[in-house]
Order: structure tokens, then sequence, then C-alpha cells
């Protein structure tokens, strides 16, 4: 069966409205769910939020990226309007709270629903002032006007915030920014924008946020989807509370739960211009054209069965897939990556890929690689994450560019090194600045100086492995993961009490770390003298006759 026909059907959801407005290319942004509207200028389009975001609720951008003007160095940046949401609290509230667990009724999906008030209070900061201090640190700012208003008859306080290029790098920005006062919270409509570029964007912005509308709201201020816990944490949590252990079947529901939790926020939230399929472990959203989306879930389906077909031994674990969200370029997965700070732990999006349709920085080598790096750790940690972490240096360096290194070739993936590492390879070759295979593989792990033609070295050597057909090469990879995971899982039993309350397991998976580093050597000794034990001079020296031979084709 060809990979094509196995795409499931279409699917197009949308959580907010685009109506007609009445000057020509604008649109009206209706959200029911936060209850307002205001009209978006033309050449702007909607961005997904962060499935982690805690507050910002609308984000869009401009159609293409500006420069500064006078700047010595490269720098771009695209304007983008934002709307961020600030629930006023009042801090003995709070306290009163922690101490009596009062509870409140808020509104969602349509109806009332009593939750504890600490759950409500989703927004860390008190202010947006306090907002754009941690948010915008790093290049300083200040109010350069402000002045009271009103929009859609509700009061508000109008801003014009400039933000410093403290690193000289010509990245001067102008902040609009309109803090609206709803009642129970403060919706901040704000544009960015590089500060040469203020006055060609401010009578359109501001006609747009003069439009800004109460409406009914239909769910509260908080999502209870971006704060949870995962159902795989708080089952772990529950088994360990109770002296028990997860078996990989319970633990792979649980990732199946979080996965189908994460896939329906992203079905939720979709907004106008993206779309969506199943294909094979993956969901797959996109903005870029439909052609290209396939091609990156193809790669994404053959590197899933890559890693099933020569990494399924590693663990008794199951891995579940993941979400693909491929954007149109780089400055909109930017924007949809970015979240502001203080918005906790990656509960959705840890087993998101973000990957874009862009000339310079989207889908080539990098991006290639990139995609199976992150499947590659999506699969290990699911399958045995302490193992991947604990590979000898030569092995880390190996596999980690032989990973990269994997492109589409018809149905299949091959090996297919990048210019530079080839460059590195002749040179190396025609200088005799290769090290014999046995050198590096007994480096010890603090000795390892990691130099280009060594990481290249390793790259050769693994990928010369991971492609024989000789019975010898071929299980050394194989035999080397089945008797590190062994000591590992020693190591873990002598130093985890698997039977004991959460803070236990936690405590020693902190004693685990330390003794790791301190036995470290004496394992990869182990690891070497079990697999390689048999191998006399002869041996090695046809191994290095072999993987040279190998890395020039």
């Amino acid at each position: 069966m060809r990979c094509t026909s196995r795409f499931a059907r279409f699917g197009v959801a949308a959580a907010t409205l685009w109506i007609a407005a009445p000057t020509v290319g604008q649109k009206t942004f209706k959200d029911p769910r936060y209850g307002f509207q205001l009209v978006v200028p033309k050449d702007f389009r909607q961005v997904p939020i962060n499935m982690d975001e805690k507050w910002v609720v609308a984000k869009f951008l401009y159609k293409r990226s500006l420069e500064p003007k006078n700047s010595v160095f490269w720098v771009e940046k695209t304007p983008e309007l934002r709307v961020i949401i600030f629930p006023k609290v009042d801090v003995k509230e709070v306290i009163a709270a922690r101490k009596k667990n009062k509870k409140v009724v808020v509104r969602e999906k349509g109806k009332d629903k009593v939750i504890n008030l600490l759950a409500h209070l989703q927004n860390p900061f008190r202010s947006y002032k306090e907002y754009l201090r941690e948010n915008y640190k790093k290049g300083g700012w200040f109010v350069k006007d402000e002045k009271k208003t009103t929009i859609g008859g509700l009061p508000a306080v109008q801003k014009v915030i400039t933000v410093e290029d403290k690193m000289g790098y010509g990245g001067k920005g102008t902040l609009f920014a309109w803090e609206i006062d709803y009642g129970d919270a403060i919706y901040v409509v704000q544009f960015d924008v590089i500060a040469d570029y203020d006055r060609k964007f401010k009578p359109a912005i501001s006609k747009g946020v003069k439009a800004f509308k109460k409406t009914p709201r239909t769910e509260a201020l908080r999502s209870k989807l971006t704060t949870s816990a995962s159902e795989e944490t708080k089952r772990s949590v529950e088994a360990a509370s109770s002296k028990k252990k997860l078996s990989p079947a319970e633990r792979k529901k649980a990732r199946q739960s979080d996965l189908a939790r994460a896939i329906d926020k992203a079905k939720q939230t979709l907004p106008d211009g993206w779309k969506w399929y199943q294909h094979g472990p993956f969901t797959v959203f996109y903005s870029s054209s439909l052609k290209f989306a396939k091609r990156v879930s193809k790669q994404a389906n053959l590197m899933w069965k890559f890693m099933n077909n020569n990494f399924s031994y590693i663990g008794k674990d199951h891995s579940v897939g993941g979400i693909l969200r491929i954007c149109r370029n780089s400055a909109e997965a930017s924007l949809y990556e970015e979240t502001s700070s203080r918005s906790g732990r990656f509960t959705l999006t840890h087993r998101e890929i973000v990957l874009c349709d862009d000339k310079d920085w989207g889908f080539n080598d990098s991006g290639s690689g990139a995609l199976n790096q992150r499947i590659l750790s999506q699969y290990l940690a699911d399958k045995n994450s302490r193992l991947w972490g604990s590979l000898p240096p030569w092995l880390t360096w190996g596999m980690q560019l032989y990973i990269d290194s994997l492109k589409m070739k018809g149905n299949r993936l091959v090996s297919k090194p990048d210019e530079w590492d080839m460059d590195v390879i002749r040179k190396a070759l025609r200088e005799g600045k290769f090290k014999a295979a046995k050198e590096l593989f007994v480096a010890k792990y603090d000795e390892f100086q990691a130099t280009r033609e060594d990481r290249v070295q390793c790259f050769a050597m693994v990928r010369s492995l991971m492609k024989s057909n000789k019975k010898k090469y071929k299980v050394v990879i194989h035999d080397y993961l089945v008797t590190l995971d062994e000591k590992l899982r020693e190591l873990y039993a002598q130093k985890l009490d698997l039977t004991g309350a959460a803070s236990e397991e936690a405590a020693g998976r902190v004693r685990v770390r330390i003794e790791w580093g301190a036995r470290r050597q004496k394992v990869f000794d182990h690891c070497r003298e079990a697999v390689f034990g048999s191998w006399n001079d002869h041996a090695w020296k046809a191994f290095d006759t072999q993987w040279r031979a190998d890395s020039k084709r």
C-alpha cells in the first residue's frame, strides 16, 4: 500500500469566528469563549495559541517580516497583535481561599461549574506592568505616553511603550497597548512592531481596537486543559502512594489519554486557515501547503517505523505517537512556540513537534534532522528514557549524527551525510587524522575531547555498524544497549525503592544520578568487554578498514 493512501479524512475546527467587516480587507475577529470581538487589519492572519499558554488568548501575525532601517546587523521581526487577559485578583482573597478552600462558580462551555478559587486564578501576573517587566526584561522598556480613554463603552488606558535596544542590534521596538477594564478582568490588546514602522501601522491598529466589544462569555477565564497535570504523572503518583508500580499497559493507557487530551485541545483552538488529518500515529495540523505537510508526515512515519524496526527491544513500554504542527513559515512557528513567562511545565506540547515550510529555516537538512531527533526522543522517552541519557561518548555522538543524516528515498530512509560532514571525512582520510576505532571505544568519559573529527568519526563508525550485513558488526549496537540496560537496571534496583512513596522515589532518582556519575566508567568498561572482549588486533583492524570504506559511500 502506498504511504499516501493512509491519509485519513481531513478536518477543520474553529473555536473563534471571522465575520465580514465594513472595510475591505479587514476582518472582525470574534471570540465567544472569552467574550470579545475586535477588527483585525488586512494582511494579518491568526496564529494558534500554544497549548501550554495560560493567558495570551489570541495572536495575529503580519504577512511578512520587517527589518530596521539603519541597523548594522541583520535583524528582522514580524509585526504581531495579541490579546492578553489578566483576571482581577485580590491577594487577601487568595490567602483566605487557601485557608477555607473557598469555591466559586464559573461559566464553562455554556454551563455553570463550581471549582476551587485557586484553580480559577490562572494568571500569576497581577497587572500588565508586571507582564511587561517579566517578558521584555532583556531589552528594557518604558512608557512613553499614557492616557485614559473609552473602548466599546468600557473604561480603558491607552499606552505607547518603547522597547529599548540595549544589546545594540538595531531591534528597538514600539508597543501600542490598550488596557480595557472588562469588569472581572483587564483585557489588553497589544501590538508589537519595530520602531521604524510604528507610524505606518498605528492608524489601522487603533481603528481595529476601537471596534472592540464585550460579548457574552461562554467559558471561564481558565482552561482546565492548560493547567492540570498529565494523566501519566497523576497515575504514577497514585501508584507510588499506594505502594504499586504501573504496568507498561497502564502507562500506555495514560499516555494515550494525555495525547488524546492534547489533540482535542488543538482541534478546539484551531484558527482559520488551519486544517488537520491523521497519518499513522501522528495527528497533523498544518497551515502550510498540503503537499509539504504530506512530505513531513511521510518522513515522520518512516522514522517511526525505523525506530520500531531497530530499537523496539530496548524496553517493554509502548510509545504512542504525537502531534505534528506544520507552520507556513518560521515567523509563524516561532510565534506559536513562544509562550509568556510563568507558563509552567509543558503539559500538552511535550508530544508536539513544530516545523515550518521556510526556504531558509524550514525543512532543509537541519529541519529534517530535527524531525528525526524529536521522534527519536519521544520514542525513547516512552520506551526507556534512562538508557538514552546514559550512553558512552562514541555512541552518543555517533547515533545523534546518524539519526540526523536519515533522509527519505522513496518509501524508506537512507543515511546521507551532509556536505560539511563529508568534507571532514574526506580531509581526515586524506590527511590520516582519523584514529583507530578502538581508541575512541575505550576513551574514558571525562577525557573524550569531542573534536569535529572525533564526532564525525563516531558517526562514520555507527553508520557502518547500522548498515552492515555482517552479523559480527550488525549486532554490536544491539548487544551494547542490552548490556548497558541490564547494568542500569541493577543500579536502579539498588538505589530506588519502587514500593515507596512518590517523594521517596524522587529522592531515589537523585541518588541514582549521583551514583551513576561515580560508576559510569566502570559500567562502560563492563559493556565494552562484554561486546568487544573477543575482538583481537586483527578484528579491530578489519573494522577500521570496513568503516573507512563505508564512509566514502
